[in-house]
Formats: structure tokens, C-alpha cells, sequence
């Protein structure tokens, strides 16, 4: 947490805010989360908290890195169980598996790329960050998919605005359909098997829906994302 709320600082520099604006602008991000959140069968914290509930430290809350609190951070102390059937298109032919079932994945990219963050020139701008959402961007845009619902990676703030930031999402629109790491789902890369059970539980009950997973390790490194449809809309790259 130390680490990101450092990025998240430099974040503050970057947007020219101060301070209190900062925390009002934290709070009123993950108020929008918890909402969500608490229409969500699957969250483990369907309780919602408003925007200073959130931004002001209180026993229930306390802060842990400024600009963090509890209510910014994924929780380790969350045990949730999910699954994913990947098959071929062949083998759910044979076995019968119904088309109202079946979810595609489009295209994905993933990079490795790792700079410590003191080594790091610009503490906003991850360069691998930059490299996958431009390749998966190009590749959708080239095959006129376009993502409709996100799932923005969120163990704290700055990744959900990083990831925001290089996938050009409008800032009105909603970075989560589950709610959020802090209230929806486990800690590490447990809950991307969350978040992608979900969205594909969602482009099911919406067919027209198009949803872009995000995922990270360590310090905002090995950026992964993924852009899933009903319909296999192209060849998966």
C-alpha cells in the first residue's frame, strides 16, 4: 500500500489538486464503487458508503498510507470461490454446451515489462501499461469491437485511473460492474477469476455487451487486459 499510495500522490501533482481536493476527489471515485457494489449478489460487502465515509479516517476506517484508507484498499481477509470452462469450439459442439452459454474471448495482451518504481521516469505513466492497452485497442478498433462494460483492476485508486487513462474511458463512465476489489472480491489475482466470471455472467444476460477485463501484478507491472463478446466477432489475437 505504501507504494501505491506514493503513485497515487504523484497521481495528485500530475491533476494539479490539492490535497483536500485529492481525498473529496478519492472519496466520491469509490462512493460510485460501492453503489454498484451493493446491487451485486457477489459482493462480500453489499453495505454503501458514502463519499466522506470514505475519504475520513474513523475506527472502522483507519488510515493505512495516506491518501489511504481501509475503504481504498482490497481486503486480504476475503474467501470467495469462482471457475471459468475454457474449451474449444469443437468439444462444446460435441458436448452439446448450448450457444446461450458461450462466451468468446476477442482479443487479450499482457506484458511483462518491469521498472522498480524508483527507477521509474514517470511515475503516471507505466510504460507497459501503455504498450498492451495500445495493442489491444488497435487490434478491437481494427475489428470494430468496442467495449461497452469494464472491469478496471482496483487493489487501489491509481490503478483504476492508470488503466482509465490508457484505455481513453470517458470519466462518466463506470470502471467496475462488480463494485471493486474493496468490496466485491478477494485480494491478488484471486479476484480476476471474479471479475471475468461476472462479466461473462453479464454479456450472457446482455448479448450486445462487450467487456474489457484489466489486470496487474506487483507494483502497477505485468499489466494484462482482455476483451471478451457473446460472439466470436473475430479471430482471438
Amino acid at each position: 500500500v505504501g507504494y501505491y499510495a506514493i503513485l497515487e500522490s504523484a497521481m495528485r501533482h500530475k491533476t494539479k489538486k490539492t490535497l483536500k481536493e485529492h481525498e473529496i476527489f478519492l472519496g466520491k471515485y469509490y462512493e460510485k464503487f460501492s453503489k454498484i457494489a451493493s446491487t451485486n449478489s457477489h459482493a462480500w460487502n453489499q453495505n454503501i458508503f458514502s463519499s466522506e465515509e470514505i475519504r475520513i479516517p474513523s475506527e472502522k476506517n483507519q488510515r493505512i498510507a495516506y491518501p489511504y484508507n481501509k475503504l481504498h484498499n482490497s481486503s486480504w481477509n476475503v474467501n470467495q470461490a469462482s471457475a471459468l470452462i475454457l474449451t474449444s469450439e469443437e468439444i462444446a459442439n460435441t458436448l452439446n454446451v448450448p450457444k446461450s452459454k458461450r462466451v468468446y474471448p476477442l482479443v487479450s495482451s499482457e506484458t511483462n515489462h518491469m521498472i522498480g518504481v524508483i527507477q521509474r521516469p514517470n511515475l503516471t505513466s507505466p510504460v507497459g501499461l501503455k504498450l498492451a492497452a495500445d495493442y489491444l485497442i488497435e487490434k478491437a478498433k481494427s475489428n470494430q469491437v468496442i467495449p461497452s462494460l469494464y472491469e478496471l483492476y482496483s487493489c487501489f485508486p491509481i490503478a483504476v485511473q492508470l488503466f482509465a487513462g490508457a484505455l481513453n474511458i470517458p470519466e462518466n463512465k463506470n470502471k467496475t460492474i462488480t463494485g471493486g476489489m474493496p468490496f466485491a472480491g478477494g485480494p491478488l489475482n484471486n479476484y480476476m477469476l471474479h471479475s471475468t466470471v461476472q462479466m461473462l455472467m453479464k454479456i450472457r444476460d446482455k448479448t450486445d455487451e462487450i467487456g474489457l477485463v484489466t489486470c496487474v501484478s506487483g507494483m502497477m507491472t505485468k499489466q494484462a487486459l482482455a476483451i471478451w463478446g457473446k460472439d466470436p466477432m473475430m479471430d482471438f489475437e
